[in-house]
């Protein structure tokens, strides 16, 4: 949504090279891969898709699971191969992000700001904005949402990412996206049985990969999505 605000805002400007900057992590859904694509092509945005260095598998062998303390995928998977693609730019770029601050756990993050690691100034446009807001905005200008908000969710599409994805949604992946639940094997298997890491109020407990999917088993996400399937 951010990319369109910014091509509405810019729309009468000249001799400006805007980039719609997409990060295909290798750990992300192909049907929401295809959707961006498919997206910019019909607004007429110029695409750049930009992926890590590393395959998510190997960065586990490297560095284990990403965990709150240690979110290196993040880091790894988007930030370092987008701002590799802006500091390619020519002098005084301006980077447009969809931040919103009632998201954002990082306290040093603001609206506008200069991020010297990209050598460009960034803002979001969108950080005062409530949910409400934002359904109004897609409304008006009939913006289309990614088909797997119907059977994932949310914020889950460009990044399967072991410390948010929920059991009900790992179940989907299995039957829906295989090429995916692959990677999670070989995750699994790298990390011997300790791939996920959760709370639950008290000592944090690991998980296997099947031992976490066995958990959506009444998840009425889940019961929801079977009767779909039917």
């Amino acid at each position: 949504m951010a990319a369109h605000l910014t091509h509405l805002a810019l729309a009468g400007v000249r001799d400006l090279d805007i980039y719609v900057v997409y990060a295909e992590t290798s750990l992300s859904i192909p049907e929401h891969n295809e959707f961006v694509k498919r997206v910019a092509g019909m607004m007429g945005w110029r695409l750049r898709v930009v992926k890590p260095s590393t395959d998510f598998v190997e960065c586990v062998r490297r560095w284990g699971a990403p965990r709150l303390k240690r979110r290196w995928c993040k880091q790894v998977m988007k930030v370092e191969p987008t701002t590799r693609f802006v500091k390619q730019q020519p002098p005084k770029r301006l980077a447009v992000f969809g931040l919103k601050k009632h998201d954002m756990t990082r306290r040093n993050l603001t609206q506008m700001m200069w991020m010297p690691e990209m050598g460009a100034r960034t803002i979001n446009p969108l950080w005062a904005w409530n949910n409400r807001m934002v359904r109004a905005y897609l409304r008006k200008f009939k913006i289309p949402e990614s088909p797997i908000y119907a059977t994932l969710g949310k914020c889950i599409g460009d990044c399967v990412c072991v410390l948010y994805v929920k059991p009900w949604q790992l179940h989907i992946i299995r039957i829906l996206y295989p090429a995916v639940w692959r990677k999670f094997e070989q995750m699994d298997r790298v990390l011997k049985g300790k791939l996920f890491c959760r709370s639950g109020g008290g000592k944090p407990k690991l998980y296997s990969l099947h031992e976490y999917l066995a958990l959506a088993q009444y998840s009425k996400p889940l019961i929801a999505f079977s009767r779909f399937k039917q």
